[in-house]
């Protein structure tokens, strides 16, 4: 699912530098007013696409009794989520590849899958989007997806000189490419095109979106 030349170590660092600011009280506000009433005593909750494991950590914190499980196509990004999170966690890191075909989430009637950044990595999502359909809980499942969106080249590169990362002006053009894959409408309506209902859409920067589907 990542590139081949994808430097996984620094991937995670930058993923863990950044995550207070992707998940912020704003992403928050909106999971407890639009997903968390309607969650079970004890979801059953997948991150597809879990990276170094800090949204189910977050979930943890929020939802004790929920029943957490990452997935991540790199063993570099869970052997840090599994560092990340204490021992006795229960939230069950495991190497999965999303993208391929011939993937099936192990239990059925799950309450909320999300993939958070990784949606635009898959080349093609239907096959995914379809084993998401089929594992949802027919009445108090969501599906959560919050990812790049087009932006100018400007806004992308002002962005990351905003964060004060160490990345040369060529891998920059080289990820603006891959982070502007979708728009917000290429989104929702691969969305509805596979039977989701999207009950929110929110653009929480120039370049991030959330989708909510029931």
């Amino acid at each position: 699912m990542y590139s081949p030349k994808t430097n996984m170590k620094y991937l995670a660092q930058i993923m863990v530098k950044t995550h207070p600011m992707r998940f912020g009280d704003r992403f928050w506000s909106i999971f407890d007013e639009v997903i968390k009433p309607d969650l079970s005593k004890e979801p059953v909750i997948f991150d597809l696409g879990t990276g170094p494991g800090l949204f189910l950590k977050d979930l943890r914190e929020r939802i004790n009794k929920a029943k957490l499980y990452g997935y991540d196509s790199s063993k570099e990004m869970i052997s840090v989520a599994r560092n990340i999170n204490p021992k006795d966690s229960k939230i069950k890191f495991e190497i999965k590849d999303i993208a391929g075909k011939s993937f099936r989430f192990p239990k059925k009637d799950i309450n909320l899958i999300t993939i958070n950044f990784t949606f635009h990595h898959i080349n093609y999502p239907v096959p995914l989007l379809e084993a998401i359909r089929c594992s949802l809980g027919k009445k108090r499942g969501f599906l959560l997806v919050y990812d790049w969106i087009r932006s100018s080249l400007k806004t992308y590169l002002e962005f990351h000189q905003f964060l004060q990362n160490d990345v040369s002006p060529e891998t920059l053009y080289s990820r603006f490419t891959e982070h502007n894959r979708y728009s917000p409408d290429d989104i929702k309506w691969l969305l509805s095109e596979n039977q989701f209902n999207v009950i929110k859409i929110e653009k929480l920067t120039d370049m991030h979106c959330l989708f909510i589907c029931r």
